[in-house]
């Protein structure tokens, strides 16, 4: 991740995005950053789970901050990926669909749909 290796931590410039665009007050953080440590969350995973931020303007302060592109309904395939197989349990504890495989320079890699991007250990 280019801004973890800029000594940014992702999940707080993820939250600076959302204060920055006035989608979470000074009260409400204090209140998720106080649950996420309770709960041992990372805060932008606790935002939308009480309610203060929308799942939207989450994904789209992810795509932002990280780069990303957001997937849209006609990007998830209407069939398995050919030649791959996950089952429905992996893909469910990993959190993730693949959308796509695409060549590379080094072999293929896969085009995902993430449920959290920041968690690595996903991919």
């Amino acid at each position: 991740m280019r801004i973890a290796a800029q000594g940014i931590d992702p999940a707080e410039a993820i939250i600076e995005k959302l204060v920055e665009q006035h989608l979470i007050d000074d009260f409400a953080l204090a209140r998720a950053r106080s649950i996420a440590a309770e709960e041992g969350k990372r805060v932008d995973q606790v935002v939308t789970g009480l309610g203060l931020v929308s799942d939207d303007d989450l994904a789209r302060a992810y795509a932002e901050v990280l780069s990303l592109t957001g997937a849209v309904d006609e990007d998830f395939p209407a069939e398995p990926i050919a030649g791959y197989e996950f089952t429905a349990a992996f893909l469910e504890k990993a959190r993730v669909l693949p959308l796509g495989v695409r060549p590379g320079e080094t072999g293929e890699s896969f085009a995902l749909a993430m449920v959290d991007p920041l968690d690595e250990q996903a991919v």
